[in-house]
């Protein structure tokens, strides 16, 4: 589905990751670095998914959210420090994967006599017990599908390999 913000939030998820590098003097592309997190934080905020026939999900993330998106955001105070981060923004299209579980229907949708109606129960996608809710802005068989076409070459290369050597 799609991500829907709820009133007066900015974002739904946000990851930050902050990294210090270690300059290494090189080849013909000059100095290179590697990587190392020092830091990440995390700020989750529950949202609604709309589906594909125009219900909404409520999706309510802990800090604890594995989250798979591209981390397209850079900032570097300085050359050897640097801070990722990833975001889901509305209008993404997310797939998400937790435990549906019953609850009563949102203060907004009960009418003025709470007499005479009575909330109907809803679904809210949480993480499943003792696991971590995942949220991803891709297909996950798409990042993996790669994955393994990669070490797949590997393997057809390195098999040629072994048998030119035979």
């Amino acid at each position: 589905g799609r991500v829907r913000l709820l009133q007066g939030k900015d974002c739904a998820v946000r990851v930050e990751i902050s990294q210090r590098g270690e300059e290494h003097r090189g080849g013909k592309g000059g100095p290179s670095y590697t990587w190392t997190e020092y830091r990440r934080r995390v700020r989750a905020e529950a949202f609604d998914i709309e589906l594909p026939t125009g219900a909404l999900l409520r999706c309510e993330p802990t800090d604890d959210i594995l989250l798979v998106d591209d981390l397209d955001q850079e900032r570097r105070p300085q050359r050897d420090d640097r801070t990722l981060a990833a975001e889901l923004t509305p209008d993404e299209e997310v797939w998400a994967v937790g435990q549906l579980v019953e609850r009563l229907g949102r203060p907004e949708d009960v009418s003025a006599d709470p007499y005479r109606s009575l909330p109907r129960v809803e679904y809210t996608l949480v993480a499943p017990p003792k696991e971590r809710l995942l949220v991803a802005s891709e297909p996950l068989g798409r990042r993996y599908g790669r994955r393994m076409r990669f070490h797949l070459r590997w393997l057809f290369f390195g098999l040629v390999a072994l048998l030119g050597a035979q």
